[in-house]
């Protein structure tokens, strides 16, 4: 009952207003509707408790958010952004494969790079006979079938070495 004429007065005010010139009126409405904030009924209390509690929280969660710096507890691992991959990726050292801008990505750490693909991937062109023909070192490349030593075989005259079973 008492939310019903809270809500008739409230959605009455902007008519009030407008007739009474808003000076008086706008006084009275807000004397009563402070009135309600300090002595709130029983109906009203738990509400406004449920609010103001969840304002408190949020506020309280924001300010320990903006203080507190990112734990490093399980690692700093992160998706990289073009910035990074350029950074990276550019320069000497083996390709790895072709960025979006269509710029090189080449690696030259320290770890061996192992390409794993299915059948028919593009390892071979993409990957393998590309370093074959533009890496000036000694390459041990694992080839069955001896294509990649066939498509390489002109450019590194004298560092390839090619060894075929005959099973």
């Amino acid at each position: 009952m008492f939310a019903a004429q809270l809500a008739a007065v409230v959605a009455g005010l902007p008519r009030l207003l407008k007739l009474a010139g808003g000076g008086v009126v706008a006084g009275n409405c807000a004397v009563g509707l402070m009135g309600l904030a300090v002595h709130p009924p029983g109906l009203v209390q738990t509400p406004l408790l449920i609010a103001a509690s969840l304002a408190g929280g949020s506020a309280g969660y924001l300010r320990w958010k903006a203080e507190s710096r990112p734990s490093r507890l399980h690692g700093s691992a992160a998706f990289g952004t073009q910035r990074d991959a350029r950074r990276e990726l550019s320069g000497e050292g083996l390709i790895i494969g072709r960025a979006e801008a269509g710029w090189l990505m080449r690696y030259a750490g320290p770890a061996h790079p192992l390409t794993i693909a299915p059948t028919r991937a593009g390892k071979g062109v993409g990957a393998i006979i590309p370093n074959l023909l533009t890496v000036d070192r000694a390459v041990l490349c694992i080839d069955p079938k001896g294509e990649n030593v066939r498509a390489a075989t002109r450019r590194r005259y004298g560092k390839c070495t090619s060894s075929t079973s005959s099973r």
